[in-house]
């Protein structure tokens, strides 16, 4: 194993997507980064695309290389914005930071 690969799971965030993209497109077009899991694409409450997407990596070497690899990729006319997925704070964590 190289020096910097992530041995378990590792999400990726990606935004700046045209609505358009189906999760079948968007892991066909990031096949190259590794082996991709699962894509989920945020859908509003009528199942329309809101632009951006959670890609979970199986196998990375390199976390940083991957994302300055897709980030500003063109896909579907617009090239796309990708960082590390952050876990999703919910209401008990916002209210615990507010008191600390």
């Amino acid at each position: 194993m190289g020096v910097g690969e992530i041995r378990e799971p590792v999400e990726i965030f990606l935004n700046q997507l045209h609505y358009s993209v189906t999760e079948e497109e968007l892991a066909t077009a990031l096949s190259d980064l590794g082996k991709i899991s699962r894509v989920h694409i945020g859908k509003d409450e009528d199942g329309k695309s809101r632009g951006f997407a959670v890609v979970r990596m199986l196998s990375l070497a390199d976390l940083a290389t991957t994302i300055e690899s897709a980030y500003g990729r063109e896909f579907c006319g617009m090239r796309i914005h990708v960082e590390r997925a952050r876990p999703r704070q919910t209401e008990a964590d916002m209210w615990a930071r507010r008191s600390a």
